[in-house]
């Protein structure tokens, strides 16, 4: 018995859809399996390019120009996707209505090949990217203010100080000595060998006063910093914060090694080394680069619109230092 050949229209939605969920795949569907693969190998490399560009461009000291050239790089990626999605359409919609399928046209096909290479990207990025370079935080509370607000999402550097020593003045997440498994930000005060002293309030490192440019009074955007602490984190955390806030004589303690004496920016209103000691080395986890995020959560997220209306677009792109 001879084979009789399947004849079929392509659709120029299915294949504009199978080209977002998988670049190339449109041109597959389309019957020009050659073009698909060279399609989605460019656009891998490409990729490759841009996190490895951005990995090299966002490692402080980051500038606003970096953050430009990887907008850009982000931007012709989007581009080239888009065009290979649309040659897609376009090509289907070229193609007779007697288009002769192949053998891999069959849409058991077109699904194991999304769900492969879904999950080797989502595996890649999880593995390589998010715990090993890269990681997104969002800030629910105000002790780092002015230099972060309440609502601040931001990119953390995972690999600096894999390569660079934790030094004063240096922005870092860390796990909480208390509990490791609570994340934490806050600035190093003070470095091993350091001898730290509050007197009246004021700071003293190695029997300097000192002052510093970051340090602040700043209790929230609405004067009402410590009510939004009691919230978030409760009334046994907010007793904690009112014994801060009475604290102002502290020391002298002299740091040891391998750990770092760290405060919020904003002194009057943070949980830090004061209360419950100093931060190991293995304990700081990264480095805060930039923000690439900036809302109000203090409006309930149901009021959708207020919650639109409260994005602080001057603060999205501001690198943090």
């Amino acid at each position: 018995m001879e084979n009789v050949a399947v004849k079929k229209r392509r659709r120029w939605w299915l294949s504009g859809l199978l080209g977002i969920m998988v670049p190339g795949l449109g041109q597959v569907y389309n019957g020009q399996e050659t073009k698909g693969l060279l399609y989605y190998v460019a656009l891998s490399v490409w990729g490759g390019i841009f996190m490895s560009s951005f990995y090299y461009l966002i490692k402080p000291p980051a500038t606003f120009g970096h953050i430009v050239i990887i907008g850009l790089m982000a931007l012709v990626s989007l581009v080239f996707w888009l065009i290979i999605v649309f040659e897609a359409i376009l090509s289907a919609k070229r193609i007779s209505n007697n288009y002769v399928l192949k053998r891999f046209n069959r849409w058991y096909i077109y699904i194991i090949i999304i769900v492969i290479i879904q999950l080797v990207d989502i595996s890649v990025e999880a593995v390589i990217v998010r715990n090993t370079i890269f990681k997104a935080f969002k800030v629910p509370a105000g002790s780092m203010m002015p230099t972060i607000y309440v609502g601040d999402h931001f990119i953390c550097d995972l690999s600096y100080y894999h390569l660079n020593n934790p030094a004063r003045g240096d922005i870092i997440i860390f796990k909480w000595p208390v509990n490791e498994s609570i994340f934490y930000i806050k600035r190093i005060i003070g470095a091993p060998g350091d001898t730290i002293q509050i007197i009246d309030d004021d700071l003293y490192i190695n029997n300097e006063k000192t002052e510093l440019d970051y340090i602040g009074k700043y209790v929230g955007d609405d004067g009402k910093g410590s009510e939004i602490y009691k919230e978030t984190y409760g009334n046994s955390s907010y007793q904690i914060l009112e014994q801060i806030k009475k604290h102002e004589n502290y020391g002298p303690v002299k740091i040891p090694e391998g750990e770092y004496f760290v405060m919020g920016d904003n002194r009057d209103n943070s949980n830090d080394s004061r209360y419950w000691g100093m931060v190991k080395r293995h304990q700081i986890y990264g480095r805060p680069v930039f923000i690439y995020f900036s809302w109000d959560i203090k409006i309930p997220a149901w009021k959708i619109i207020s919650r639109l209306t409260s994005i602080r677009f001057s603060r999205i792109g501001d690198i943090l230092e």
